[in-house]
């Protein structure tokens, strides 16, 4: 706009005036000006396109993440629920045959409510001396072939008796001893020490054939003999009956899980938490290097770990529209070529210029009014996706309210019932109940911690600051004696160095350093002499601060994953926790402009350092 109005006047001013001895030199200037302000002009608007396209882009692509997320965790959570009632109909029953197991895997209508299934089975545990009673016993139930496979003498047997639906493909896992392959005997043992389900790594499942190979995996959940003991390690593995098992083919699961509609971005799966050729269990898509967006996510499922790597594909990016800044490039380059000329035959062709002054006027007030309008068409778009990124905000929080409202009621529900069924049925129920019963409860009272520490999160992420001069050296002080309170008694050595102040909010500095001295107190907690200490240093004009521990420390190469949300370094046997609070510093941190990491080393402790910058 500046250009055209300053071409325009030229071109008034040679009318009226018909040269002089200034056109000389502004022959050599006006279209270098004109040229340079225009281009700028151009520039600016393109950029402003393509940030507001790529941010609306980015709010669709983590949605899409989240929702691929949320389908598969929610499915396996389905089939471990499928597995639970597989146990309790052998609890619930005499004597599980063949043909009752066939009825309820049939009852379950597993290929209509659980696409992607392989089977479910049971893998009955046989002792050497019984072998022989064992196969005599399965071949009078019209298998004459049947035999333990493979062959070989081994301390105690797994043999598949029962595998529905009992097809072409499960058949040729009848009467396989799965206690014989490593992996699958990793997941067994540790199904069977812990009582909960547990799922295998990568393995290729004895149902495969020559033809559309996949890699598979398997989850168990043990079957106890009635009546025995399951209290301790040692009793379980004595009362072992068997397993209650599934396989599955990761192309089949994908394919039952996302459905055919998910084809704008590709999915890779990989067993444990390296992304590697040998750990890949499936892939959807044709990944490229130049993709705009790609998510690396960790899940856990059963005690195993898978990672997620999702990749924006073509047709994802094609709907950003990222096409009309380029437009607005290439317009704006032609504007600026057609005012670059004018104003060179303005400023040196006067007898030109006096003779077509109107028809250049002309021109150019239709290029100002085509410049204005694309203007006003950048300014919408500004709006339109300012607009879009407020609604993805609303959206969040709204999803923050569901979370606290819905979820929180049935939570309370369960916790309620649970009470209820352990005070008023207690003399009903049996080890395993009260078990049962406890688990419930636990896990409930962990879901309502989970949801309190994302909701804590969300408003750490939208709350106004109010800076002001902390005195960091007294406030943890007074943390670490809330910390010894609510901890019971542990002898703890704590210093703090005196005389550390930092410009912050206080609300958010209090939580962040909470969470720091919480997550130091649990992780020394089984250290005889743990030691927390609260410091300060400035190697670079800018003070670092820093809490350390000598409690249980982690490998260094996993420590990108410390103050992401649900990133957790060691199992909930080990710390309980919801992988919040790391999170929750981070924010707290970035949000005062300053940076924050981790020094550590396994049995030798941690040190977090983080930087505050100062009030401007």
């Amino acid at each position: 706009m500046p250009a055209l109005s300053e071409a325009k006047s030229e071109v008034e001013a040679v009318q009226r005036q018909g040269g002089g001895p200034w056109l000389s030199l502004f022959g050599r200037l006006a279209p270098l000006v004109v040229g340079v302000v225009s281009l700028g002009i151009t520039f600016w608007s393109a950029s402003i396109v393509e940030v507001a396209n790529l941010e609306v882009g980015e709010t669709r692509f983590d949605t899409r993440v989240l929702r691929v997320r949320t389908a598969i965790e929610a499915r396996m959570a389905a089939y471990e629920q499928v597995l639970q009632g597989g146990v309790a109909f052998f609890d619930a029953s005499e004597q599980v045959d063949r043909s009752a197991w066939s009825r309820y895997v049939a009852g379950l209508r597993v290929g209509e409510n659980f696409p992607g299934i392989q089977g479910i089975g049971f893998s009955v545990r046989v002792t050497p001396a019984d072998t022989a009673a064992h196969i005599r016993q399965i071949r009078a139930e019209g298998f004459p072939d049947y035999t333990i496979w493979p062959d070989g003498d081994r301390p105690v047997y797994t043999a598949i008796i029962y595998l529905e639906p009992f097809d072409f493909r499960n058949r040729r896992a009848f009467g396989f001893d799965m206690m014989s392959e490593p992996t699958r005997r990793a997941a067994m043992q540790r199904a069977r020490d812990t009582g909960a389900a547990a799922m295998s790594g990568k393995v290729i499942l004895k149902q495969e054939t020559n033809e559309d190979v996949q890699a598979g995996f398997l989850t168990y959940l043990p079957v106890y003999q009635k009546g025995l003991p399951v209290a301790t390690t040692e009793d379980r593995r004595a009362a072992l009956l068997g397993y209650v098992y599934s396989p599955f083919r990761m192309n089949d699961l994908m394919s039952g899980i996302l459905g055919p509609d998910e084809i704008d971005a590709a999915l890779a799966i990989h067993d444990g938490p390296v992304v590697s050729d040998e750990s890949l269990t499936y892939t959807s898509g044709d990944a490229s290097a130049a993709a705009l967006f790609t998510r690396t996510v960790s899940l856990d499922f059963s005690g195993r770990t898978w990672t997620l790597v999702v990749t924006s594909l073509p047709n994802f990016e094609a709907n950003l529209d990222l096409g009309r800044s380029r437009a607005v490039l290439i317009a704006g380059v032609v504007i600026t070529l057609l005012l670059v000329a004018v104003a060179w035959l303005m400023a040196n062709t006067r007898a030109a210029a006096q003779k077509l002054a109107h028809d250049m006027t002309v021109s150019l007030r239709k290029s100002e009014n085509e410049v204005r309008a694309l203007n006003g068409d950048l300014e919408r778009r500004v709006r339109l996706r300012t607009g879009e990124l407020e609604s993805a905000n609303k959206e969040l929080e709204t999803f923050a309210y569901t979370v606290s409202h819905d979820l929180r009621a049935p939570l309370r529900s369960i916790h309620g019932f649970t009470d209820a069924l352990a005070e008023d049925y207690a003399d009903r129920l049996d080890d395993q109940g009260r078990d049962y019963t406890n688990r419930i409860r636990a896990a409930s009272i962990r879901m309502g911690q989970l949801i309190d520490d994302i909701l804590k999160l969300s408003r750490i992420s939208r709350a106004k600051l109010v800076r002001g001069r902390i005195d960091l050296s007294a406030l943890a002080t007074t943390l670490i004696e809330e910390v010894r309170r609510g901890a019971g008694e542990r002898e703890v050595t704590v210093r703090i160095q005196p005389g550390l102040h930092a410009d912050g909010d206080e609300t958010l500095l209090r939580a962040m350093l909470q969470n720091l001295l919480e997550n130091a107190w649990k992780f020394t907690s089984k250290i005889d002499k743990a030691v927390i200490e609260v410091g300060g240093e400035e190697p670079n004009e800018t003070q670092t601060f820093y809490v350390r521990d000598n409690g249980a420390g982690f490998d260094m190469q996993y420590a990108d994953k410390l103050f992401k949300p649900f990133q957790r370094l060691h199992s909930d046997s080990e710390f309980q926790g919801t992988g919040i609070g790391l999170a929750t510093v981070a924010r707290i941190v970035a949000r005062h402009g300053g940076q924050i990491w981790a020094e550590s080393e396994p049995g030798r402790g941690t040190t977090i350092r983080f930087t505050l910058s100062p009030q401007s």
